[in-house]
């Protein structure tokens, strides 16, 4: 009967994890159980529903408790053992339980208990039961209003009132006649007959009976089916009809038979239940046949018909010692399976923290690394701006050279680890392709100009020139690609091609090409390349160097892209790496571009000196050397510097002096950078701040800009893009008119 609301008592409350297994999977199991009301699965549903109990008694989750005992009683009342389903519902109702965690079920556990009174024939208990709880006067919901109207036509029809019983029957059947509520019109159909057949009106019995009957079949309501087909079956004897009555027994029996195999299970947890169950079909046999032989008295075929169900009895007890065996075996494959599913998740749980771990490890090594890795690059910048000698200016160049690579790889695992744990995010924006393409490989003309290779840039003429797309991604796809052609192409030359594929009103695909005239790949090699540290060979590593990254950077990051890369080579006759991608077109005009950068040179220009000219800068930073480094670079384009050593002093300085632009560190001692601009920009202060750490910032740099930064310029830097990030910072500042005339 309570079929139809069962998905709206999903547990809501409180209960987090239940014997290291997350109690959303139990509650789930709850949820699905009334899927599987079908007769020969009750007593596999009970015994779930027990498991589900007893971890929720240990770990005193009530709101599971309430719920699996509930749907226990369900099951019992829809397998008419009554006694079994009052039982379990007064355990419920006894154990000390906060209301909060019966909401979810009131009053639905107590129309589930008046109608198992009834059916124990207790009506002046379920009476009582009413009046006691006000379960009549309040203004019930649809559902709430058909269950307790079913209650009353019920107790109406025990104490005789047949009228007012039919008034009540009609008006529910009426609302719920097209609704999937099935087994809730089943007893309306099969209380409506009862009725018809004690006011002798045997012509509407029959009627609403045969309706039950379809119904009850085409639901898989067995029991109410044998039920319906008992009364069809008294129906017709009382019209005497002896040819269908005798139809309707036979088929009652053979149902009986049917429901008699399950009878025999372990329904709950108590051990004595499993004898007492073998009893009750033993009893149940011997009813049944006692009945049998009584109908069969009157037919021609009394000894075939013997026979016959001596030949069941014996069939059916040799099935019930399979069936205890059976269960004997499936109990302990369920221990079995509960034990490897906390094996599982613990596990699981093991592996999130070892996930967790090598986070936390690469994002402190990365900072430890970073920081130095800063001072080598600053102090070779500033000692190749004192005019070193010739082969001082050599070896300062390679240490530069050195700190680079160094980052570089640093860098590379840190996009490898992200791609792996699907930590990147798409940043898409408008931007012209030529000069985006040829920014890109202007980094990589002092790797080719040693190598004496040269570099080729050839862009389709029919490719809009402005697209928009995640360029940055497309990019670092180019620089490794390309980087890895200069490597084994010296004395060479290396082509770029950009190739229009398809082009609709919104968007192109394109196609890009990386080729090389160099040493080629064999091609038993072409899928090892692609694998994390792997180059082919020892000696490729021993002759070119490298950590056999950059490939499978760029597998990863076209997958994200959806994207993928292929190769053709061979050894001796070059390489070319290609793959497509789809970017959107920009009918707008008026888009500045984006991702180009300003060279060093291109700031002597009068123009952008003036903008920086006796500027006011804070730095923020705990690092001695690191302050002496970044003071030397700024002065270099006349920029006075004001130092604090970690945030709170910066909110001091702030408040008393007026900056042109705020360089913070993140992470410092007595107040961090995070912290330091909560406050400067509480006080109104817009003067702008941008975040100088050594932290990967590539995914984080949105909570930096909420945060009120400016600018991001993660350490170390290219001291070109340091400048270019100050200057774009000072000129963007509207309190600042000299750098805005």
């Amino acid at each position: 009967m309570f079929i139809c609301f069962h998905s709206t008592l999903k547990a809501q409350n409180g209960i987090q994890e239940i014997s290291g297994v997350e109690v959303s999977s139990y509650e789930r199991m709850i949820d699905s159980i009334h899927y599987s009301y079908d007769y020969y699965n009750y007593p596999q549903l009970v015994r779930k529903l027990v498991f589900i109990s007893k971890i929720a008694e240990n770990e005193h989750s009530n709101l599971l408790i309430v719920l699996s005992k509930y749907y226990r009683a369900d099951i019992f009342y829809k397998a008419h053992r009554y006694r079994e389903a009052k039982k379990v519902l007064e355990e419920t109702f006894k154990l000390n339980i906060p209301i909060d965690a019966r909401e979810s079920l009131y009053p639905y556990d107590y129309y589930l208990y008046l109608n198992i009174l009834i059916g124990l024939k207790e009506y002046d208990l379920a009476k009582n039961i009413i009046k006691e709880k006000a379960l009549f006067e309040e203004e019930p919901r649809t559902l709430e209003r058909n269950l307790r109207d079913l209650i009353k036509a019920k107790l109406l029809f025990a104490d005789g009132d047949f009228e007012n019983s039919l008034l009540l029957l009609d008006s529910i059947e009426e609302r719920v006649e097209n609704y999937p509520c099935m087994y809730l019109l089943s007893e309306v159909y099969y209380l409506k007959s009862l009725i018809f057949k004690q006011q002798s009106d045997f012509e509407n019995a029959i009627l609403y009976a045969t309706k039950n009957l379809d119904h009850t079949i085409d639901s898989g309501f067995v029991f109410l089916e044998l039920q319906t087909l008992d009364l069809l079956a008294n129906i017709y004897k009382e019209t005497r009809n002896k040819d269908k009555q005798i139809e309707f027994l036979s088929k009652a029996n053979s149902l009986k038979a049917s429901i008699l195999n399950f009878q025999q299970e372990e329904f709950t947890e108590e051990k004595n239940l499993k004898s007492t169950s073998i009893n009750s079909a033993v009893k149940t046999i011997l009813e049944l046949s006692s009945t049998n032989l009584q109908q069969q008295k009157s037919l021609k075929y009394n000894q075939l018909a013997i026979i016959l169900s001596i030949l069941f009895i014996v069939i059916l007890s040799l099935f019930t010692v399979s069936l205890y065996k059976n269960n004997n075996l499936r109990k302990r494959a369920n221990q079995l399976l509960y034990k490897k599913n906390k094996d599982l998740v613990e596990s699981r749980e093991k592996t999130l923290a070892a996930t967790k771990y090598r986070e936390q490890f690469l994002s402190t090594i990365t900072h430890e690394l970073r920081t130095p890795i800063y001072a080598v690059t600053g102090l070779t910048y500033l000692l190749l701006k004192e005019d070193p000698t010739e082969k001082q200016t050599e070896y300062l160049k390679s240490l530069k050279y050195s700190g680079e690579h160094l980052l570089s790889l640093i860098n590379n695992v840190l996009d490898i680890n992200k791609l792996e744990l699907n930590k990147v995010e798409s940043v898409k924006f408008d931007f012209y392709i030529k000069p985006q393409l040829n920014n890109t490989l202007s980094t990589l003309e002092r790797a080719a100009r040693e190598n004496n290779v040269e570099l080729h840039l050839e862009i389709d003429p029919q490719i809009p020139k402005l697209l928009n797309g995640d360029m940055i991604k497309i990019s670092q796809v180019i620089i490794n690609l390309v980087s890895n052609a200069i490597k084994f192409s010296k004395n060479g030359d290396v082509w770029v091609r950009l190739k229009l594929v398809k082009e609709s009103s919104k968007q192109v695909k394109i196609k890009f090409e990386v080729e090389d005239n160099g040493r080629g790949i064999p091609k038993d090699m072409h899928q090892a390349i692609f694998e994390k540290f792997n180059q082919g060979a020892d000696r490729i590593n021993a002759n070119y160097g490298g950590t056999g990254l950059g490939l499978p950077i760029v597998k990863n990051l076209l997958e994200f892209l959806k994207s993928e890369i292929h190769l053709e080579s061979e050894l001796g006759s070059g390489s070319k790496f290609y793959f497509t991608v789809n970017l959107n077109k920009v009918l707008k005009k008026d888009v500045i571009t984006s991702g180009i950068r300003m060279k060093e040179e291109d700031f002597d220009d009068q123009n952008f000196q003036k903008v920086f000219d006796n500027k006011k800068v804070l730095v923020v930073e705990d690092n001695k050397l690191n302050q002496k480094i970044t003071c030397k670079i700024l002065e270099k384009k006349n920029l006075f510097c004001d130092i604090a050593n970690n945030g709170e002093e910066a909110v001091s300085l702030a408040q008393k002096n007026k900056y042109d632009i705020i360089l913070m560190d993140i992470h410092m001692p007595v107040m961090d950078g995070i912290e330091a601009i909560k406050i400067i920009r509480e006080n109104k202060d817009e003067t702008p701040i941008i975040a100088l750490t050594a932290v990967n910032v590539s995914e984080e740099i949105n909570d930096f800009l909420l945060y009120g930064f400016n600018d991001v310029i993660p350490k170390p830097y290219k001291t070109e893009m340091f400048y270019e990030k100050i200057y774009k910072a000072i000129v963007s500042n509207p309190n600042n008119f000299e750098a805005n005339s």
